[in-house]
């Protein structure tokens, strides 16, 4: 029998059955953790249920971070079942199982939080509004905070995790906080502005500084008429407001001195304004 390492070195998307054959009855783990791996792999889909029952860890874990596991949905609904969390872990990573709702939604609920914590990090779940909701609400706080700092990057996200979060004030937060998706909230005007309505003064503070508000006037008109004097004072001094000038005049009548000293102290603001 030839070495099956020569042979995993150079496979083809369809390769020669009697060295799959081979390959697939070896004792050894290290040439079917190889094959498991090998992006374009092309067996039948027993040969890959095989490997995804495998008896070696290693072999199952490979064949997991496989991209090529989508064409695979029998072997995948193996994987995402199987004992070993790390296994699951790493499926639940692979862009490629997003492919299959089914499998999105068992490992959503996967009893152990790294799983759903790596599920959250994996951009193919933000096409599927459900997943998004059960991860929004996860008892895992790290899963939550996951899931807004890697998938709340498109609109249809943004809405459905600011849809999902009314019992959960450290969400709407984090959305509110995370800069890096002020892109994403910029396109939802609607969702800014629920955002803006919170009763949890600390997340209306956060939104008035984030730079989603540049494109929405009437946001921040309502946040410059917020009860509570922090928040004017943030939207005071955000340049953003600055290029408004009704919104400037109507704070620099504020009745609060700290709101007029904040807009005093934005640089963008149209014009100089007393500080009585």
């Amino acid at each position: 029998m030839a070495n099956p390492a020569s042979h995993t070195e150079s496979l083809k998307p369809v390769i020669d059955p009697i060295v799959l054959i081979e390959l697939t009855n070896l004792k050894a783990s290290g040439q079917l953790v190889e094959l498991a791996a090998h992006p374009q792999i092309g067996m039948k889909p027993e040969w890959i249920l095989d490997l995804a029952q495998s008896e070696h860890p290693w072999v199952r874990l490979s064949l997991a971070s496989n991209p090529a596991i989508a064409n695979f949905p029998e072997a995948a609904a193996k994987l995402s079942g199987d004992k070993e969390l790390a296994i699951r872990a790493t499926l639940a990573r692979n862009p490629s199982v997003a492919s299959h709702p089914e499998i999105i939604e068992e490992l959503s609920t996967d009893k152990h939080f790294e799983v759903r914590e790596d599920l959250a990090q994996n951009p193919g779940v933000a096409s599927y509004p459900d997943a998004l909701v059960r991860l929004s609400k996860d008892r895992s706080k790290t899963v939550r905070r996951s899931l807004v700092k890697f998938l709340a990057k498109s609109p249809q996200a943004v809405r459905s995790i600011v849809n999902a979060t009314n019992e959960d004030p450290d969400v709407r937060f984090w959305l509110s906080s995370e800069r890096r998706i002020s892109g994403a909230l910029a396109s939802c005007p609607d969702a800014l502005a629920l955002i803006a309505q919170d009763e949890d003064p600390r997340i209306r503070m956060a939104i008035a500084r984030n730079d989603a508000l540049a494109s929405c006037p009437d946001t921040i008109k309502q946040l410059a008429g917020d009860s509570v004097p922090i928040v004017r004072c943030f939207i005071a001094d955000t340049p953003t407001t600055g290029k408004y000038p009704e919104i400037v005049e109507k704070l620099s009548q504020d009745e609060n001195s700290l709101v007029r000293q904040s807009l005093a102290s934005n640089p963008a603001k149209s014009h100089r304004l007393p500080l009585s």
